[in-house]
């Protein structure tokens, strides 16, 4: 996956809205309502994305519409994609508070090294696909143990990154 320069604006000001939005108490005042609201939201969303694509001809194998430029359908998917991320995101952070608000060693390990993961699982990753490249398997199979393996990693890596003396006042 490539990045993309156009998406940096809205990388950055959800990172922002997120430290504003834990300073402020939001995600305390998230409710399950909210949560069904926002799921409502994520499936309108999925359930438009074929309708769309149907009328703009994507369906039919042509999405390069979709892909930039001055055209209602470079929009709608900018749109559309923004709007899902959010969606989901709200409806996760509400179903997961509500149901799922406890957390055990492990869980608060990999919390404190959410960030330093975050920071350090692109090098991280490439070495674990690296490391996989000469095993014969399928691509949906190696995308599974990529996955696993390079979650796994970028999480003990950033917890111990994390106990170097300097490192714990940056991540």
């Amino acid at each position: 996956m490539a990045f993309q320069l156009g998406d940096f604006p809205q990388y950055v000001a959800l990172f922002v809205v997120g430290i504003v939005a834990g300073r402020r108490g939001w995600f305390d005042a998230l409710t399950a309502r909210d949560g069904r609201r926002w799921s409502i939201v994520a499936i309108g969303c999925a359930i438009a994305l074929p309708i769309v694509g149907l009328a703009a001809g994507a369906i039919g194998g042509d999405a390069s519409a979709f892909l930039g430029g001055l055209r209602w359908e470079a929009c709608v998917g900018a749109v559309w994609s923004s709007l899902q991320g959010t969606a989901i995101i709200v409806a996760l952070l509400a179903l997961f508070r509500a149901r799922r608000n406890r957390q055990g060693t492990l869980a608060g390990e990999a919390a404190r090294a959410a960030y330093a993961a975050y920071v350090l699982h692109a090098p991280i990753l490439i070495l674990v696909s690296l490391a996989v490249r000469p095993i014969a398997l399928a691509p949906a199979g190696k995308f599974l143990l990529v996955g696993t393996a390079g979650v796994v990693a970028c999480f003990a890596v950033a917890a111990g990154v994390r106990r170097l003396p300097l490192a714990q006042k940056v991540l």
